[in-house]
């Protein structure tokens, strides 16, 4: 069962369903929710979310179910943009990443197989295993296939580092894109009903790369898609907020900006607020 948009009160009711209150009824797993008797299974599961960025939940509540954090973190977003980033400008470079991590998981569990296959032949050897024939020739053909796992690995870890420093050069948008989201998250400070969802901020965040300007120099092709998702971002928030928090916005995002890149004396930030 799935409770959603709950905020940091939960219905009585569900109580005794929290408490696992369970009995017998005429030889039946029930629950009692209110005046009602209901039957219910010993795997029955409730499961409650809430859009609320920092919920605070009393103890009575925290101490009856088991909170997890879905919260999005700098270091995780920073990396979905940056997938989302290169999967638009080099495609074929996230494609062979891809391919990659798919390689060493399995050349991994080859691995994993031929040192367990070992240790079973191992077992299984009775007296000198220099007079198992069978034994050596697994061995040997478990070394032939480990040394050839090892210079696929090798290799692979040479391409890999190749693709890192490429992605690399597209990082800029990625962290500068995540102070934005973090930015405009923030405004529900400002007005509960300043909701915004990272779906919402995705689709505005792939439009921009149809969008921008082109470059055949990196660098300035990065400026392009940072400028214009920037000021899309502000154009599509400043449509959906009071008039009155305007100014305010362009004040935070402009410093959060600002700040991302070091260019605020924290003195004079200070003295400012």
């Amino acid at each position: 069962m799935l409770v959603e948009n709950v905020h940091e009160d939960v219905d009585p009711v569900l109580e005794p369903i929290l408490m696992k209150q369970y009995f017998k009824n005429a030889g039946v797993l029930s629950v009692k929710i209110g005046e009602n008797i209901v039957e219910i299974t010993k795997n029955f599961r409730i499961f409650f979310t809430t859009k609320l960025s920092n919920p605070h939940y009393s103890p009575e509540i925290s101490t009856k179910i088991t909170l997890v954090n879905f919260k999005i973190t700098k270091e995780g977003l920073d990396d979905q943009l940056l997938e989302i980033t290169v999967n638009k400008e080099k495609p074929d470079l996230e494609e062979q990443r891809s391919k990659l991590i798919v390689e060493g998981h399995e050349n991994k569990r080859k691995l994993a197989e031929i040192e367990q296959t070992i240790l079973e032949k191992l077992q299984e050897s009775k007296g000198n295993i220099l007079d198992d024939e069978e034994a050596i020739n697994v061995l040997q053909q478990s070394k032939i296939v480990a040394i050839d796992i090892e210079e696929k690995q090798k290799t692979a870890e040479i391409t890999e580092q190749k693709i890192e420093e490429a992605r690399r050069g597209y990082k800029p948008i990625a962290t500068h894109s995540r102070v934005l989201f973090f930015t405009i998250m923030s405004l529900s400070n400002i007005e509960v009903v300043y909701q915004y969802s990272l779906t919402w901020f995705i689709h505005l965040f792939l439009h921009a790369f149809d969008s921008a300007e082109q470059s055949e120099f990196l660098e300035q092709r990065v400026q392009y898609v940072i400028d214009y998702f920037t000021y899309s971002i502000y154009r599509n928030v400043c449509r959906s907020i009071f008039e009155k928090d305007k100014l305010l916005f362009s004040f935070i995002l402009t410093y959060s900006v600002l700040d991302h890149h070091g260019k605020v004396d924290p003195l004079e930030y200070q003295y400012l607020i």
